[in-house]
């Protein structure tokens, strides 16, 4: 359990930094990936709204395929959960303007 749970935040890290410098995995970090990894990086993903990123990362990788249809599905959860966020935000704004409350948008 100890090793899996090692492997899973070793895998996370490299995808993040991935995604986020544009960099590739190296061969040692792209072995340590396994669909049974996936399930896991998902469930990390949507707790802590990272999802777009360990995506990325694995679109960049090769290791996530577009036509997938599991692709497919965390995908359009991501689009809606961004879409819902993005719609709260205007709604807050909104209210705000309207009784004249300063804020930074």
């Amino acid at each position: 359990m100890v090793d899996m749970t090692r492997r899973v935040n070793h895998i996370l890290f490299a995808l993040l930094s991935s995604a986020i410098r544009g960099t590739n995995l190296s061969e040692n970090e792209r072995m340590l990936y396994s669909p049974k990894v996936l399930e896991d990086l998902l469930k990390i993903g949507q707790k802590y709204d990272i999802t777009h990123l360990i995506i990325l990362a694995l679109q960049q990788n090769g290791l996530f395929s577009p036509e997938d249809r599991e692709y497919s599905k965390i995908i359009f959860k991501v689009l809606y959960r961004y879409e819902q966020q993005n719609q709260e935000y205007k709604n807050l704004c909104e209210a705000l303007e309207a009784e004249q409350i300063p804020f930074i948008p």
